[in-house]
């Protein structure tokens, strides 16, 4: 009965949580590729790569995860999408924020320590993660001192290589931001479409 009483008052908590979130308009792809209208909480904590929740014609709340869904969209211009890849040496399912969608696309991931993750993509290379700058100690004969990494750069470096233009502002980076790489995608987006048809999509973040 304890029990009982437990798990009714946890039911009650959740729900009643979920209806004091914003909801906006947004769609969700399911893995047949139907297309739900409804509302979806505007989750922009570290949840929101990790579950979908969907509410459609004043129904009852439904959590999807990454496994269950292809993606969904807000209204409010922010779009996540379903991907298996390995964050550190863990393979899992996520739901990706896509920032940039193009001849670049730019990717963010808010893990459960609330650590950002990018990740860059093209059809080419497929996607890598970003790693950001970190300091390491270093020895030089009886000098020791702190250097800066930053393991992106060369990341950057390659996806971008057939446009030598971006080599300097790359190397100019300090750390990982999202509107500076979304900058970087998009210019070198604009450039590669000169030589070409293609569109490029932008998102809130």
């Amino acid at each position: 009965m304890k029990r009982l009483i437990w798990i009714s008052f946890f039911l009650f908590i959740v729900i009643n949580s979920y209806s004091q979130q914003e909801y906006l308009p947004g769609t969700i792809i399911l893995n047949t590729n139907d297309t739900l209208h409804g509302k979806i909480m505007n989750e922009k904590d570290i949840f929101s790569g990790i579950y979908c929740i969907f509410q459609q014609n004043d129904s009852t709340f439904r959590q999807y995860t990454p496994t269950e869904i292809k993606s969904y969209y807000l209204s409010n211009n922010r779009y996540f999408r379903s991907t298996r890849l390995k964050i550190g040496n863990v393979e899992r399912i996520i739901f990706l924020q896509v920032l940039e969608e193009g001849e670049l696309n730019i990717y963010r991931y808010n893990d459960i320590k609330r650590k950002l993750h990018y990740f860059i993509e093209n059809k080419t290379l497929g996607i890598t993660e970003l790693w950001p700058a970190k300091e390491s100690l270093e020895v030089n004969e009886s000098l020791t001192y702190m250097k800066t990494i930053r393991p992106f750069i060369g990341v950057l470096e390659y996806y971008t290589a057939d446009e030598p233009f971006f080599k300097n502002r790359i190397k100019k980076m300090l750390n990982l931001f999202g509107a500076e790489l979304v900058g970087i995608a998009k210019d070198y987006h604009e450039i590669v479409c000169k030589k070409g048809d293609c569109k490029v999509y932008f998102y809130e973040y």
